[in-house]
């Protein structure tokens, strides 16, 4: 996987990744995001809400 980041030439596409990184709550989405790195990247849902694992164990306890 790193030599797939190092490779990556346009930088719209390495923003996209940072933003998933930085956003989604667990590493199996970001490996979701890394597999599709075509399209725009858009925020939205509990899919990308970095507290949605706080939150759940919340509501568990």
């Amino acid at each position: 996987m790193i030599q797939e980041i190092y490779q990556i030439d346009r930088l719209d596409e390495l923003q996209r990744l940072i933003l998933a990184a930085a956003n989604v709550p667990s590493w199996e989405v970001f490996l979701k995001e890394f597999a599709n790195r075509e399209g725009a990247f858009r925020i939205a849902g509990d899919l990308y809400n970095p507290l949605e694992r706080v939150k759940r164990s919340d509501q568990n306890q």
